[in-house]
């Protein structure tokens, strides 16, 4: 992926290097400033999932290290193809829960420039960074984000005469209206038939035809999703 020039934040320092103060220290650290992209988008959508601003100059990431190991060093291998960054792995092993933090004021700057403003999300994000909305490659990504981090494929099981049949759905669940209303639209564009339960925080793809479609097109980076995909279809995800 080639960079794009150098962008300044304000003063004469372009982004890409602004100062790192540790304990009385003062390093420069350099990241990549990438250009919009795929990857980019979809990393907004894991941010805008499951990711925040921990303060001014750490970005996080939260995972459940017991299910989703895999899918972390997925995350952390786009960091490092975007940003020229690496993620350091937080494990609460009694928990189950992990963080992945990467520490750079440059990359909180540059995420507040590209629409993702600091603060509690649900006070914040009020609709998905237009550069990616109206891109509809770039829509597809950020989706396949969110769905990896705040969505799930689950299996519908059901009997009629005595015979059990069982398909996959998927489900976003999410608390941020923004968001719910981002992916439905993405759902209706792409024919996939949503329903959207009446508290507007949980969407729905319950056609087996619709569930294939999603995986067709948007399909999943997380392991863990595609694994499931492939038991409950017998057939496996295409990665995106």
């Amino acid at each position: 992926m080639s960079a794009a020039p150098a962008v300044t934040m304000g003063g004469d320092e372009p982004i890409s290097q602004v100062c790192e103060r540790r304990g009385g220290w003062t390093t420069r650290k350099t990241i990549r400033i990438p250009e919009c992209s795929e990857g980019l988008a979809e990393f907004v959508g894991i941010f805008l999932g499951d990711g925040g601003f921990r303060n001014s100059w750490q970005v996080t990431v939260s995972f459940n290290h017991r299910a989703d190991m895999a899918y972390a060093e997925f995350i952390r291998e786009l960091v490092r193809r975007l940003f020229d960054l690496d993620a350091a792995r937080y494990i609460r092993p009694r928990w189950g829960s992990a963080d992945l933090v990467i520490s750079s004021t440059a990359l909180v700057e540059f995420l507040e420039s590209i629409g993702l403003p600091r603060g509690r999300k649900s006070a914040v994000i009020h609709a998905v960074p237009s550069w990616i909305t109206s891109v509809d490659a770039y829509r597809l990504a950020c989706l396949r984000g969110l769905m990896d981090t705040d969505g799930c494929v689950y299996q519908h099981r059901y009997a009629v005469h005595g015979k059990t049949y069982a398909y996959p759905k998927l489900c976003f669940a999410g608390s941020i209206p923004s968001l719910c209303r981002f992916v439905e639209e993405s759902f209706h564009q792409l024919g996939l038939r949503p329903y959207t339960h009446p508290n507007g925080q949980r969407i729905y793809v319950t056609s087996v035809d619709a569930v294939h479609r999603y995986f067709d097109v948007v399909s999943t980076h997380n392991p863990r999703y595609q694994e499931r995909f492939r038991q409950f279809s017998g057939r496996g995800a295409r990665a995106g």
